[in-house]
């Protein structure tokens, strides 16, 4: 689902200048970040692309450090940047 800001969706958010949003729309536009969430992405996608248990740990021990040293945005930069 395309959730775009402007138009007919975006209309019926307004109410006197204020977002008025259903749950589900807010869990979408919300929804909490958790490193744990995006651990288990890596993990799942090395598992079926059948890596060996030790780059699997080598991966999430390098992006266990990235998490605390690299903020969201500047993560969400270099992916945007990055020929992937």
């Amino acid at each position: 689902m395309t959730v775009r800001p402007y138009g007919a969706a975006h209309s019926r958010l307004m109410m006197n200048g204020v977002f008025n949003m259903d749950k589900e729309l807010q869990a979408l536009l919300f929804e909490q970040w958790k490193n744990g969430a995006c651990l288990g992405y890596v993990i799942k996608a090395m598992e079926n692309l059948e890596y060996k248990p030790k780059d699997i740990q080598a991966v999430v021990s390098e992006m266990k450090w990235l998490f605390e040293i690299n903020t969201l945005n500047e993560a969400d930069k270099h992916y945007c940047n990055s020929p992937y």
